[in-house]
């Protein structure tokens, strides 16, 4: 994944400990945002960049039942991208409603051409998360 820069910085790898730390947290915020967006469950699954639905309802059960979870490194940057989104987006809109509108509306920027950010997100994967990050950052 290519989000790093001035934007996003990521560590080239971490460590399986620290994936097994952040997975079951990471996973329970990504799956209280994106409902939120109104992404179904598939649109979900393309987001972490398409696990077997198996895989996907397999964390979720471990999530919720507090069992070991080790998320793969590129899906935790994924749910990385989607938390920094979310937290950009309450920074610039304090009323869901208008983060909402601005995640689903159409935008006539050249790096949305005509899409909602959503769409870019659900359309590019990694690249399209990198560019609605960037985006959102580059209003801080």
């Amino acid at each position: 994944m290519s989000l790093n820069g001035d934007a996003l910085s990521f560590p080239a790898s971490i460590t399986e400990k620290d994936c097994a730390r952040l997975s079951g947290p990471g996973l329970k915020a990504f799956r209280h945002i994106t409902p939120a967006w109104g992404l179904s469950t598939n649109d979900q699954v393309k987001l972490l960049g398409h696990p077997s639905r198996s895989t996907y309802y397999r964390w979720l059960r471990k999530q919720k039942s507090g069992e070991r979870l080790v998320i793969p490194y590129d899906v935790l940057m994924r749910i990385s991208a989607v938390l920094n989104i979310y937290r950009s987006l309450f920074d610039r809109f304090p009323v869901k409603e208008e983060a909402l509108i601005w995640m689903t509306g159409r935008h006539h920027a050249p790096v949305f051409d005509g899409r909602s950010p959503l769409v870019v997100m659900l359309e590019d994967g990694d690249r399209g998360l990198e560019v609605v990050a960037r985006y959102l950052h580059s209003w801080r």
